[in-house]
């Protein structure tokens, strides 16, 4: 089958952008967690009443489909908690938690080589693990997918940067059937520090880990258009050369303009991921600046076409033969130009509302709207403050 990568969507195909009210959608937004905080299993009707004459029609349609998702994660986290005896050993802040060996064993097929525990959040199942060894075969055989024979060998560096990095990974872990949004945490890394650090460190885990699966039900459900990614770039060059086959009088330099128009929507894909991590990040207490520095480092974990460069390139030779270099390389140098820069436009539209504004109070507004529209925002943030 074709691998596919995220396309931009056809000028002449494109639907017209609803327009919603954000500050109505950010305090819908607020309002939703907060009352799922309190009450998991909130029912629908309620929040609605909770929600009436703050939203209009867009605006509902919009939390409505954010709370359905929601609700069909509780679901599955409710079902996880009968399939396995969850034994309780313990309470904290966080509420009980139980013995998660079984889970453990269930996920990877073998036995975890120290003690595993479990607690069940409002938006996720966290699962703590007292190895590193654990923690980090369990990381590998969720990111292969799947239940993996025990004795797999893995890549021994990726193991390695999880074990020094440590702290957590959250996961969609496709249990049978179903999708649960899973925290892992691996508690070796903090052997050394106190009782306080230990929980700033691990609250800041979850608020990051947390901001992702939220994101999950608000951002990505709300704006970002899908309806092309399902297309494959060997599709979208053939489109390319066909367009200027018949448009003989383009030539070399109508494929270049072409090639750019696809690097702009491919840029607008992988903003959405960078969008994710940016919030996060925020909600997490780490600055626009920093942010921005580790989302824009070249061959990372966040550089997203550095990711798909391998397929591009292939098929890039496969449909250009001889120019495919070339092509590649002005794909390559015209996506990164635009892409940076829109990065480093995002931290400082942050760092602007930073100086009236708390964290909390942005983050509210940045989930929810396009991180091409932050400009937008800010100067309507930054208005009601003067």
């Amino acid at each position: 089958m074709q691998e596919q990568i995220p396309l931009p969507p056809p000028a002449q195909n494109q639907e017209k952008e609803v327009i919603y009210d954000y500050d109505k959608l950010a305090k819908m937004q607020e309002v939703f967690l907060e009352q799922a905080r309190k009450n998991p299993d909130i029912k629908l009707i309620d929040l609605d009443e909770i929600m009436r004459g703050i939203g209009g029609e867009g605006e509902k349609k919009i939390l409505e489909k954010a709370t359905l998702d929601y609700k069909d994660v509780r679901h599955k986290i409710l079902e996880l908690q009968q399939e396995f005896s969850f034994e309780k050993v313990g309470q904290d802040k966080r509420g009980n938690f139980f013995k998660g060996e079984e889970l453990y064993q269930h996920i990877t097929g073998g036995k975890p080589n120290g003690k595993i525990f479990v607690q069940f959040a409002s938006f996720a199942v966290y699962m703590k693990c007292e190895q590193s060894l654990d923690f980090g075969f369990l990381y590998s055989v969720i990111s292969v997918g799947g239940d993996i024979n025990p004795m797999t060998r893995f890549d021994k560096t990726e193991m390695r940067k999880k074990y020094s990095d440590g702290i957590a990974t959250h996961f969609e872990y496709s249990y049978p059937g179903m999708d649960v949004p899973l925290i892992v945490e691996n508690t070796e890394v903090y052997r050394d520090k106190t009782e306080e650090d230990m929980e700033k460190d691990r609250d800041s885990l979850v608020i990051h880990e947390e901001q992702h699966i939220i994101n999950n039900f608000f951002t990505d459900t709300l704006f970002f258009d899908k309806t092309y990614e399902n297309e494959s770039l060997a599709e979208a060059v053939v489109k390319i050369l066909r367009k200027n086959q018949l448009n003989d009088s383009k030539g070399a330099e109508g494929v270049r303009e072409d090639i750019v128009a696809y690097a702009e929507g491919l840029k607008k894909q992988f903003l959405r991921n960078a969008q994710n991590e940016f919030t996060a990040y925020l909600r997490q207490g780490y600055p626009p600046e920093m942010i921005a520095d580790v989302l824009l480092r070249r061959n990372f974990l966040y550089d997203f076409f550095w990711q798909n460069k391998k397929k591009l390139l292939k098929l890039f030779n496969g449909l250009f033969k001889q120019d495919a270099g070339e092509l590649f390389l002005f794909l390559e140098e015209a996506f990164y130009e635009s892409y940076d820069k829109d990065i480093k436009t995002a931290a400082t539209l942050c760092k602007t509302l930073l100086t009236k504004y708390s964290t909390k109070e942005i983050s509210t507004y940045l989930n929810v709207i396009p991180i091409w529209k932050w400009q937008e925002i800010t100067d309507k943030l930054m208005s009601a403050k003067n």
